[in-house]
């Protein structure tokens, strides 16, 4: 399975992103293979929230993330659809076990290739789909506010589309970039999304051992500021003892996820 842009560990079970969790144990509650209330339904407490767009075929989309608490093995996410095809990219600050421990990851499903930014790494996945993945050593710190940037440059006849995946550092005031991926023939602009905070490799075995995690994400904004993202719905987990949960405030323009 493709853990984001890291090597497995050996001895480590590796988990479906949310959403790919989430809709397979929807089908097969729906199918009659599994009852609703089975661990396959239940999933793992990892949280999400769902965005609507406000345009269609979009070239940028931006999103604050402040992490509030983390631990290891979490990736703090922002995954967006792409509006021809429906395949997903996404760009998230991650927490990872193997050394050096902070990164930024942007992986995109589908892609035919990718270039990585100068420091940054990028390489093809062919598990959970396909697609092309690049990471970059940032040591984000908690309690601060990054923005995390998806934008094309370039466009092609065919819909194929080259994006690049970045994160804004206020420490630096600059741009710290993975790199650029181009996705497959018709994939066009971005579309809708949704946040996630995932515990990829659950290094204590247990839900209930495993320390908490939160990010707060601001919401997300599309074509440099003149498309915001609105509300949909939230969605999350119980595993154990442990229960997820997503706030949503109107006011403040956020949504808190805790994992």
């Amino acid at each position: 399975m493709h853990r984001l842009g890291t090597v497995p560990r050996p001895g480590t079970t590796l988990r479906l992103r949310p959403l790919l969790r989430c809709a397979l144990a929807i089908l097969l509650a729906a199918s009659g293979l599994v009852a609703a209330s089975s661990p396959a339904a239940a999933v793992a407490a990892d949280p999400h929230y769902n965005w609507h767009s406000t345009a269609a075929d979009m070239y940028n989309v931006d999103q604050t993330i402040r992490i509030t608490a983390t631990a290891t093995d979490r990736f703090f996410a922002h995954q967006i659809a792409q509006s021809g095809t429906g395949a997903a990219l996404y760009v998230g600050l991650q927490d990872n076990a193997n050394a050096p421990q902070h990164r930024l990851v942007f992986s995109v499903w589908n892609a035919v290739g990718g270039t990585a930014s100068a420091g940054a790494s990028c390489h093809a996945f062919d598990s959970e789909g396909s697609g092309w993945t690049c990471v970059r050593d940032f040591g984000w710190q908690i309690g601060t506010t990054y923005t995390l940037r998806v934008w094309q440059t370039a466009k092609s006849a065919d819909g194929s589309v080259t994006w690049l995946g970045e994160v804004y550092d206020p420490a630096t005031s600059s741009w710290q970039q993975a790199g650029q991926i181009t996705s497959a023939p018709g994939a066009d602009g971005l579309s809708y999304s949704s946040n996630w905070i995932e515990s990829f490799a659950r290094p204590t075995g247990s839900c209930d051992t495993e320390p908490a995690a939160a990010a707060v994400f601001g919401y997300p904004v599309g074509n440099d500021g003149s498309a915001p993202g609105t509300p949909n719905y939230g969605a999350d987990g119980t595993c154990g003892d442990h229960h997820s949960t997503e706030v949503l405030d109107t006011q403040a323009r956020t949504v808190t996820l805790t994992q």
